[in-house]
């Protein structure tokens, strides 16, 4: 189990904080992996096969 303090409830202030942050670094590790995977098609795309 989690421990009592661990910020997962959201209905804290503390708990909503943490879940803003989560979502943003989601969103934020996605935009990387999509930018990585558009770089290696395009650049595997242009190299003659």
């Amino acid at each position: 189990m989690l421990p009592r303090r661990w910020p997962t409830d959201t209905t804290t202030p503390s708990g909503r904080r943490f879940a803003r942050v989560a979502a943003l670094l989601l969103v934020l590790v996605l935009l990387i992996v999509a930018v990585v995977v558009v770089s290696s098609a395009a650049t595997t795309a242009r190299r003659p096969s």
